[in-house]
């Protein structure tokens, strides 16, 4: 231990001796070093009072009034030779700021500092606060100067003021009021420059909305004046950010995205060089309103993809995908090309669609057929102060199938319709044209075919921005068709034009004019419809009066409104159709010729009100007829006093309500006469009706009939007739052909068949009650002895009752009724006795009766029962083949 403290002690003599020796040269270099701290000392006194005030009371109080900046603030907490470090910085007005940091760090050199470069910048806690407002986004308390004219075209002439290695922003929140709710976007941002004079900037910008990343990678070439960039999202999942999704209009959005995009863009002047984008969408779809964008299966992918330059021209292509909504569609791909600009500001291009036949899931759903291609041309043109485009399109192969469309049982087949779409404007005015034609088609609805021909849609509209930007429309929309046909019924509505004035925003432009037909039917002129449409606000007044044709004296108008509910249609008019209970008769043979003859009178008052809400339409009709005829001499039938009620609630469906009424003073068929007629019936459907019960006054009694459906479906009825006290003489006289006089009543049934076009009656009897006789006065009863020889035993028996009818008084009365091929066999049966005597005498060789004649005294009968039959036509007897014919 003491050897080692006698070293050491040795060391130390020797390094002072070594020491004394280089006295000089220590105490040089002390004094530079003592210089150069004091100088550092001195420069760090001066940066921490000069930097700060400099920093405060110079820099940003000018650089807040250079762009407009209401307060601005920063807090300078550690000024140093290598580094500063600020804290708090705020920007904005007295209310709000619309930019916050929490921290700032600058890293440099003093020789750095000298040749105006910094090391790093590092940004911590970085918030931006934004309201976006009238279509804008405004920062509170930060309005820029607008840049004078001159200096638009100022190009940089590549140098920094100063240069920065290093530059990352960590933990940025961007907040965006939009009204009640604010959206949130975390943001993170890295630049770095591999050279000292900043020529070449490589940087990455990485956002999070609702947590999902997307990745910007830039480079920034100061030399070559140019910037690139990639945008990377592989996996965003659209249902995540759906809030903000329907601020852009859409109305729904799921699925997941993957998108890829670049862009190259000039520096300065501002300019986009060349651009493009992927876009993959699976396992869900967008909806815009009513429509709705989705993949065709669940392996395959909604893929959209536009690339292209300013050079070369731009591509955009589509995949697979079904449009649903109010026309559902199904795409086979799209694709269009536009050029680059030439010389003159003039640009072509073309685009095609394929639609692919639709894949529906009821037979009721809307549906493409058969697979259509559309081809159509761009034209685009530019100058300093003015631009136009123009679109056409039609089908690819005009010679092909047509386009075949289907929903439920209707079908429509056309060509696809040719269209033009141009534009046009200068400064703030843009003029717009539009037009779609269509030669010629036809649909199927219900084994009606519909044909249509030179149909045609115009629209014409200028558009003007005013000082504050909102936009104001005026222009006029023109619909026009050639001949309606409805091939099956004969009927045509010859023209259609319509031109309705618009404006926007606006209420009462001038009025449009309307004019629908002349409607013919078999050759037959039925009436036009003429009137004036105007745009009221969102809706269209349409006010039109209906010219008469074919029927003299019936008159009718239209009136209502037409507009938008939000995104669906409203419709509310009402038809108004009248006809005077005097005016002159109307001959049916006009309509149909085998009813020549056949004459109607009468009033009639029918309102139909139409209309839609919320998507679904609805229609309404009541109607009443009243003092109604329809006579006909040649055919032997006359309906007078007819008065009937309809009202049907929905249209569509054709029912009506139950209970309506149907009534009738007299009616009178062949030799039947009626009165008293009422009916209650409903209309089920367009094909049924539904007879809920019937009766009439006949012969002094009542008739009645049970409940009974009719339908075109069916050809056999079967209607049973109940018979309450008819007088038995007028039952006599009208279905007998017998001139018959009396009292005494028959009830009973009289079951009626329709079959075939035919009418039968089986098994029908009238009965007397018991014990109510009466008295039967017979004439002109020729009809019973037709058709038998005068010398046979038939004859005389039927004679004698001939003679005994003629003043009978009977106890019973019964008559049976059946049908015998076109006949009616008629069989009455009486028990009573002649109310007088006959000329009528025994005869023993005979065994019978014999008539006397020249006055002799005839027979005194105390009793005598009766049976007689005949037959009748029953055609001739009421005339219903004639009737049916009409």
């Amino acid at each position: 231990m003491f050897k080692s403290f006698e070293n050491t002690f040795r060391s130390i003599k020797r390094h002072k001796r070594r020491f004394s020796r280089n006295q000089p040269i220590m105490k040089k270099l002390f004094f530079a070093i003592l210089i150069i701290v004091s100088a550092l000392f001195l420069a760090g006194l001066a940066v921490d009072v000069l930097l700060t005030h400099y920093i405060t009371s110079v820099l940003i109080p000018r650089t807040a009034d250079q762009y407009g900046i209401d307060r601005a603030s920063i807090d300078i907490l550690k000024p140093g030779l290598f580094e500063t470090v600020a804290g708090q910085v705020r920007l904005g007005d007295r209310k709000t700021d619309f930019l916050e940091i929490a921290s700032i760090k600058i890293c440099y050199t003093p020789v750095g500092l000298i040749n105006r470069h910094i090391e790093t910048v590092i940004v911590n806690g970085l918030v931006v606060n934004a309201v976006w407002s009238d279509n804008s986004l405004v920062l509170p308390g930060f309005s820029p100067p607008a840049r004078v004219e001159e200096d638009k075209d100022d190009v940089s002439d590549g140098t920094w003021p100063v240069t920065i290695g290093m530059v990352a922003v960590n933990n940025v929140m961007i907040n965006v009021a939009l009204g009640e709710d604010i959206f949130q976007l975390p943001v993170s941002l890295n630049m770095v420059s591999d050279n000292s004079n900043m020529q070449l900037i490589d940087g990455t910008l990485r956002l999070y909305p609702r947590g999902q990343e997307v990745t910007v990678n830039f480079r920034m070439d100061i030399t070559g004046n140019s910037i690139s960039s990639r945008l990377e999202a592989p996996h965003i999942r659209l249902g995540s950010l759906a809030d903000w999704i329907d601020r852009l209009g859409v109305t729904d959005a799921d699925g997941l995205a993957a998108l890829s995009a670049r862009a190259d863009l000039k520096i300065a002047p501002p300019e986009l060089l060349a651009a493009g984008f992927d876009l993959d969408l699976t396992r869900g779809g967008i909806a815009f309103q009513d429509v709705a964008l989705g993949p065709v299966d669940d392996q395959t992918p909604i893929s959209i993809s536009v690339a292209g330059s300013t050079k070369k021209g731009w591509q955009v292509t589509g995949s697979a995908m079904t449009v649903s909504g109010p026309f559902p569609l199904r795409l086979s791909g799209f694709d269009g090309f536009l050029s680059a600009a030439t010389v003159n500001g003039k640009r072509q291009g073309n685009f095609s669609v394929a639609f692919d036949r639709s894949i529906r899931a009821t037979p009721s759903d809307f549906g493409l057929m058969v697979p259509i291609n559309v081809d159509g041309a761009i034209d685009m043109e530019n100058t300093d102060d003015s631009w136009r485009i123009a679109l056409s399109g039609q089908q690819s192969a005009p010679d092909s199938a047509v386009c075949q469309f289907k929903s439920g049982d209707v079908v429509f087949r056309a060509p696809v319709p040719g269209f033009t779409l141009s534009a046009e404007g200068s400064g703030p005015q843009t003029r717009v044209k539009t037009a779609v034609e269509l030669s010629q088609a036809d649909m199927d609805a219900g084994g009606e075919k519909i044909a249509l021909s030179n149909a045609a849609i115009r629209v014409e509209a200028d558009i003007t921005r005013s000082t504050d930007n909102n936009p104001a429309v005026s222009g006029s929309l023109r619909l026009s068709s050639g001949k309606i046909s409805a091939v099956g019924q004969q009927a045509e509505i010859k023209k259609i034009e319509i031109d309705l004035p618009f404006c926007w925003p606006g209420s009462s432009p001038d009025r449009g004019g309307l004019a629908v037909g002349p409607l013919v039917w078999r050759d037959k002129d039925l009436g036009a419809l003429t009137g004036t449409l105007q745009q009221k606000g969102k809706r269209v007044e349409i006010s039109g009066m209906y010219k008469p044709g074919l029927v003299p004296g019936l008159k009718g108008d239209l009136s209502g409104t037409l507009g938008m509910d939000e995104i669906d249609p409203a419709v509310d008019m009402t038809f108004h159709l009248r006809h005077p209970a005097d005016a002159a008769g109307i001959d049916l043979g006009r309509f149909l010729p085998q009813a020549a003859g056949t004459v109607v009178t009468g009033g009639l008052d029918a309102i139909v009100e139409i209309a839609m809400a919320n998507g679904l339409p609805a229609g309404r009709l009541t109607s009443r007829i009243d003092n109604g005829n329809v006579r006909s001499a040649e055919k032997g039938f006359d309906i007078s006093g007819i008065k009937a009620d309809l009202k049907i609630p929905d249209l569509l469906s054709l029912k009506s309500d139950p209970d309506q009424k149907l009534s009738f003073n007299m009616a009178t068929l062949g030799d039947i006469q009626v009165t008293d007629g009422e009916f209650e019936f409903q209309l089920e459907s367009t094909r049924t009706v539904f007879l809920e019960k019937s009766g009439f006054k006949w012969c002094r009694g009542s008739v009645y009939a049970e409940g009974m459906r009719i339908s075109p479906d069916r050809d056999v009825y079967d209607l049973t007739l109940y018979s309450d006290r008819l007088n038995l003489a007028d039952v006599l006289s009208q279905i007998g052909g017998i001139q018959a006089e009396g009292e005494g009543t028959v009830s009973g049934r009289i079951p009626i068949r329709y079959a075939g076009g035919g009418i039968s009656i089986n098994n029908g009897f009238l009965f007397s009650a018991p014990g109510e006789g009466g008295i039967i006065y017979l004439s002109k009863t020729d009809i019973l002895t037709a058709g038998l020889p005068k010398n046979s035993p038939q004859y005389t028996q039927i004679d004698l009752a001939r003679e005994a009818l003629k003043n009978y008084q009977y106890d019973w009365a019964k008559v049976l009724l059946n049908s015998e091929d076109e006949n009616l066999l008629i069989r009455l049966s009486f028990d009573g006795k002649p109310r007088q005597s006959l000329p009528f005498i025994p005869d023993k060789k005979k065994g019978g009766f014999v008539r006397v004649e020249n006055g002799r005294n005839g027979s005194e009968f105390m009793g005598l029962s009766l049976d007689v039959n005949f037959r009748i036509p029953l055609n001739e007897l009421i005339g219903y083949k004639r009737v049916l014919n009409m």
